[in-house]
């Protein structure tokens, strides 16, 4: 990504809106990235994941949230911590988690 568009991404994904700190962040990412995306990535890389926390995107979402008017005054732990728990969850999303229940049931 060059950084015009690194530029321009960053300042889409900052006019996203929420309510709050968490919603904002749920919001930037669900933008950002898909959920099967979401499922095969964690923060850290555990369990041969690849590692969100060094991807270009991270940066590009840090950045975008800490120009929204609504998150700028965050720390960047508190959204990291927020976007772990993203990603966490991402398997249960768009029916994930129904798709386990019944499995389960079978």
């Amino acid at each position: 990504m060059n950084p015009e568009e690194k530029k321009n991404l960053t300042v889409l994904l900052g006019m996203v809106g929420g309510m709050t700190l968490k919603e904002t962040v749920g919001r930037v990412l669900k933008k950002a990235m898909n959920t099967s995306l979401a499922t095969v990535i964690n923060w850290s890389g555990a369990n041969r994941k690849p590692a969100f926390k060094g991807l270009l995107l991270k940066r590009v979402i840090l950045d975008a949230l800490l120009r929204n008017a609504l998150t700028k005054d965050s720390t960047e732990k508190e959204i990291e911590l927020l976007i772990t728990r993203w990603l966490q969850l991402a398997s249960d999303r768009d029916g994930g988690r129904s798709q386990m229940l019944n499995r389960q049931t079978i």
